[in-house]
């Protein structure tokens, strides 16, 4: 694989990698704020989980 390709795919995850953790951070906030409830939260790290998996991102 060439490095430009390389480069692309990596800047590629890495903007998703920002969107997935814009969305959590949104999704805390609203928690904190009262806008959201437990189930919620239990969707939205349910949802950054998948995101990640179907990244290949493993932060065990």
């Amino acid at each position: 694989m060439q490095l430009a390709t390389i480069l692309r795919n990596t800047q590629e995850q890495s903007k998703q990698l920002l969107e997935i953790a814009k969305t959590g951070v949104e999704r805390a906030i609203l928690l904190q704020r009262g806008y959201a409830n437990e189930k919620d939260e239990e969707r939205a790290i349910s949802w950054m989980s998948q995101q990640l998996e179907a990244l290949g991102v493993d932060l065990g």
